[in-house]
């Protein structure tokens, strides 16, 4: 679900965490909070590349996630190794929701740890993760609804279908089992 690059003196530790969810405490996210690791964004705008803004909805248990289980054969070289699982704080399944985060990237712009490179037409921005674990909890602590932009439509799913499309997936994981 999540690709990471691990090298270094701490990779084995790294490689030993529980990861019991994609974003929370035990996964790298949270690895990357506790050790206040850099946070690089390359080529790509903070709201489009880096799942680090999302592991503030786990923490802050947003009402439009809920926790589904992904899983599926793992492969390596084109040889099937073995099946893997990802517990991870999904979305609707309709993907219907639609995000601003502007008021991460105007506070992440603002802050000390920030930095920014440009190299040809590539842009490398980042922040450290501590800089960045203090502006996302103080927005989230603030107000988490300001990073969706179609409140109206996402709290009539919450409403209406979230309850629904939980039940059916309970039901496919269910039925594969058997």
């Amino acid at each position: 679900m999540h690709s990471f690059l691990v090298f270094g003196k701490e990779k084995n530790k790294i490689k030993k965490l529980k990861n019991l969810t994609s974003w929370g405490d035990t996964s790298i996210l949270g690895y990357m909070s506790k050790r206040n690791a850099r946070i690089c964004t390359l080529g790509l705008p903070w709201n489009k590349g880096c799942s680090y803004l999302h592991r503030f909805e786990e923490l802050f248990n947003v009402p439009w996630r809920y926790f589904k289980i992904y899983q599926g054969p793992m492969y390596y070289n084109g040889i099937k190794k073995g099946y893997c699982l990802e517990k991870k704080y999904s979305s609707p399944a309709n993907n219907i929701l639609k995000y601003d985060f502007k008021p991460f990237v105007k506070s992440i712009r603002k802050a000390n740890s920030y930095k920014c490179c440009y190299i040809k037409n590539l842009t490398l921005e980042s922040i450290k993760a501590k800089c960045l674990d203090t502006i996302g909890n103080k927005i989230f602590k603030k107000n988490p609804w300001v990073i969706v932009k179609n409140k109206r439509e996402i709290k009539n799913w919450i409403l209406k279908k979230k309850k629904i499309e939980i039940l059916s997936l309970d039901e496919k994981i269910n039925s594969t089992r058997l």
